[in-house]
This record gives structure tokens, sequence and C-alpha cells, in this order.
């Protein structure tokens, strides 16, 4: 898990300065489906804050099983 959120975070970090800023009038048809800054950041914060969430960030499973799968 850490190994993912380290990736997304280096990621979006390095793509970050190539991308336009979000589109305030609207979307172009060229435009549509693009990635921009501000989905680059928001998927870095969503990935951040998942990290930090006590249900992946804790030393028990979230589900128990009752067996070796735990």
């Amino acid at each position: 898990m850490k190994r993912v959120i380290e990736f997304i975070v280096k990621e979006c970090d390095a793509v970050v300065p190539f991308l336009k800023e979000p589109f305030p009038h609207g979307l172009s048809s060229a435009e549509v489906g693009r990635m921009h800054k501000g989905f680059a950041l928001a998927l870095k914060a969503k990935a951040l804050l998942y990290a930090a969430s006590p249900l992946y960030n804790s030393a028990t499973p979230p589900v128990s099983y009752g067996d070796a799968r735990d």
C-alpha cells in the first residue's frame, strides 16, 4: 500500500508543472477528457487522505475473516 501511495504522489508531482490550469469558462471540444492541474492535485490529495485514514493505516485489518487471510 505504501509503495502505491508513494507512486501516485510522485507521478502527480512530476506531471503538475506540465498540465494546464483548470478550465474556468467551460471546456472546448478539444479539451474534453484531458487531465488538468486541478485533477492531478485532487488525485494526490485523495490518495494521501485514504493513506492517512484508520481504515488503511492500522495494525488490524478493517475486515476480519477469522482465518489466515487476516
